[in-house]
Formats: C-alpha cells, structure tokens, sequence
C-alpha cells in the first residue's frame, strides 16, 4: 500500500476533458491516443468521474511501469493503492482483497495471467459490478490464443477501459479484435478478414482439404475508424489536440560493417575473437546477423562513444536489444566515468536520471522501457541497434517526445551499411515489423550452414 504523503494531482488539459467528455456514457471505452499526449492520468480521472466510478479498480499494466502507475494513482485519487507484486501485511494482492475501502491494486499481465494471479481474478469476477479494469498499451492483448489475452477477455467488469498510442501491433489491423471484442463489438475473425482485409486463401498442396487465409492488405479503414468510435474509442493526435510538441531530428550514423557479417551471411558460420558463430537456422541466422552488427563490432561502440562525449553533461537515452549489449554500454559509461540508470526486464534504476546528475546516460532495454516511461527531462536518443518491431520503436521514441518537453530532439540511429540493419530501419519506415519472413525473402529460403 502506498505510504502516505501529500497527494499531488494534476490537472488535465482541455483537449483531454473535451475527449473523455465525449465517451463517458459508454460502459468500456479506449484511449488510442497518440504516444505522449496522457493516456495515464486521463484514464485515472475517468475512472473518477460519476459515470464510471466503482469501488474497485485494477490496473492492468507493464511490470516496468508499475511504479509509475502506483504513483500516479496515488496523486490523482483518494484511493487505496496496492502494489499486486508485494506479499506483505499492509501491500499486495491478499491485502487488496481484505480491504473495503475505495481500492485500486495495480499488477503486470505477466503475474495476472500466472498461477499466483487466480486469487485475483476469482476475486474480480466474483465482484465484477463492482469492478473497473484499466488495460494499459492494450495492443499487448492482440492475439486471442495467448494466455495473456485469454486471461483479460475472461476477466469480467463493469467497466473496461483500453489504453494504446500503436493499437495495431506492427500494422497488424487483425490485433485489434480482442479490443474490438471488449469494447462490445463481437466479431470473429472469419467476420474481420471479410469486412477489412484483402485475403488469399492458400491452398495446402499436400492438404487440399484445407485452406490457410493470408492477409495481403486492409480495405475499409475508415469504416473500422467509424465503428470503433461507435463502441467507445477516443482517438487523438498531437495536431488535433492542438499541442505543438518540439520538433525532431533523426541521424543515421552510418557504421563500418565488420569483414566477418557477409562471409556468416554467405556460409551460415563464422569466427570471432575464437567464438564460433552458427546460423543453424533462419531464426538464429537472423538473430546472429544482428549481433554481428553490434555485440562484435568495434567501430559501433566507437560511434556510440563520440556520440556520448558530444553530449557533454546532458542525460542520454540508448537503447539496446540484449544483455550482451548491455555489457558493452556500461563498459563505455564506466571508461567515460558517466553516472548510469538501467531499465530493462530485470531492473529498474533511475536514480542518477531522476538526481540530475551531469552526463547521466539510461541504458533501457526496448521491450522493458519503450512503454509507459516519461523520461523529458532527456532530448537525445541512441538506438545502438534497431528494433524489429515498429510499434516498440515508436514507443521509444515517445519516451522523450511527449508533453512535457520543452526542447528539440534528436534520435541516432547507429546502422552498419550493407547489413540486415539497413533493411530492419527500411521496414520500420514502412510502418512494419522486420519478420523472419522478410529475413527469408532477402537472404533466401534456406539458412546455408557449413558442415
């Protein structure tokens, strides 16, 4: 439970009350508001007002952001708030359930979903008038065989309010039909492939009983708009909301592609520094290929640290893929003598960030920090290496372009020429995601592996 303090709410722009005015007379409602324009504290305030007011409200959040949310809660309402991580007297999941105060209990999809979540979501449903659930980044909950989808949609409530700035994952409009289904607009997939998708439908050679749908393109977007509005959803960018954020600069800083990338590329097998490297399939090629590009590349944390030393005393945000990368990073930070945060699945430090020390650098991990983090106070951005999905890019992104920020901002992006990385930033400027398949298409069907 949060400890007691002096409570400090704050106010919401009007373009924020104007668009939550707008859907507060529906039961379940969703925030797709462009990263950065609030969806956190204007969710909080609808769960306030008379038409969505319950006793009992659950966050449904990142594990990395439920700090974050616990504070916010916390500020903008008299609440009980309890932290479903912790196991204590006064805290956790088993404390929420005793209490019959005004409640909220904020908990991760991950420990929702899990065995040590059923409590919770017994309780829940057992409750559920009584109930209001906030899905934060929804898009999360877009593929209806995964538990964690499973887990929501089985999940009942009063009220149930979605929160995403990129609602279709990846350019992937069929994502949206658990959202589409919560909101109150039953469909099937059968019903979302005829009504806004182009679709062929293979033909299994060996199996010609069967056929497998594959989307080729989306029609009918305006209407899917039209209809989501019609069950709840609230859509918002920064240019209707009339808010001028800073401008932005992207940097491509081109990097000398280590000798050893094309011969893995042609063979599938290579040596570094007495490490033999195997492409054994598509997946792990694609995957070594990328950190070729940067685990084994000298000249990239080179770059990175001029990069560095060109910022002087200003905090700087890098993003990273792997722990292995994460070695490299800190290594730099520590021969340049800078102080550091981390933000990746494992932890969660922004103590020299939040301290304002000269020079702090945040090392954040894409999957762990490009959602839900508010990190203004910095205007540069390094991505070391690009991400594959276009939607976690995105997000990164916003975690310095947001309201709030007061300067321009600058994002670098490190790319080896002629690498896989240039294609990876070539689709994600085509607003996909770099798959396996693409992988494939480029390089061939066939990972060649030397015997």
């Amino acid at each position: 439970m949060k400890k007691q303090k002096q409570r400090q709410k704050k106010s919401l722009y009007q373009f924020q009350r104007e668009a939550l005015e707008k859907i507060k007379n529906f039961d379940n409602a969703a925030l797709f508001w462009q990263m950065g324009a609030g969806k956190t504290v204007s969710s909080i305030e609808l769960t306030e007002c008379e038409e969505w007011n319950t006793p009992i409200l659950v966050c449904l959040v990142l594990k990395s952001t439920v700090n974050q949310w616990l504070e916010e809660l916390y500020n903008q309402t008299e609440r009980t708030v309890f932290n479903g991580y912790k196991k204590t007297k006064s805290d956790g999941i088993e404390s929420f359930i005793a209490c019959s105060d005004r409640k909220c209990i904020v908990i991760g999809y991950d420990a929702y979903k899990a065995k040590c979540g059923t409590r919770l979501r017994t309780y829940i449903n057992q409750h559920a008038e009584d109930v209001t659930i906030i899905c934060d980044e929804s898009s999360l909950i877009g593929h209806m065989e995964s538990e964690r989808t499973k887990a929501v949609m089985k999940t009942k409530a009063k009220h149930k309010l979605l929160l995403s700035g990129t609602p279709a994952t990846g350019g992937r409009l069929e994502a949206m039909i658990p959202t589409m289904n919560m909101l109150g607009w039953e469909t099937t997939k059968r019903d979302f492939l005829d009504q806004f998708c182009y679709v062929y439908e293979w033909r299994d050679p060996t199996r010609p009983w069967m056929t497998i749908p594959i989307i080729q393109g989306y029609k009918n977007i305006d209407e899917l708009r039209a209809g989501l509005k019609e069950h709840g959803g609230s859509f918002i960018t920064m240019e209707e909301a009339g808010v001028q954020l800073p401008e932005t600069t992207e940097q491509r800083v081109t990097i000398t592609t280590p000798p050893e990338y094309k011969k893995f590329m042609r063979t599938g097998i290579v040596e570094i520094d007495g490490q033999e490297i195997i492409g054994e399939n598509n997946l792990t090629k694609m995957l070594y290929a990328r950190q070729i590009c940067s685990v084994y590349n000298q000249a990239k944390a080179a770059a990175l640290e001029e990069l560095l030393e060109q910022a002087g005393d200003e905090p700087v945000i890098v993003f990273y893929n792997w722990t292995s990368e994460l070695k490299i990073l800190q290594s730099i930070c520590e021969r340049l003598k800078r102080p550091v945060s981390v933000v990746n699945g494992q932890r969660k430090d922004l103590q020299a960030y939040e301290q304002d020390k000269p020079g702090t650098v945040i090392l954040a991990q894409y999957q762990a920090a490009s959602m839900g983090l508010n990190l203004q106070k910095s205007r540069i951005c390094i991505f070391f290496s690009p991400v594959c999905s276009y939607s976690d890019y995105e997000q990164a992104k916003a975690r310095i372009h947001r309201i709030g920020q007061k300067r321009n901002c600058i994002f670098y992006n490190l790319i080896c020429e002629d690498s896989i990385e240039e294609h990876i930033m070539q689709t994600l400027a085509e607003r996909r995601d770099y798959t396996e398949q693409l992988f494939t298409e480029q390089y061939g069907p066939k990972a060649e592996v030397a015997a």
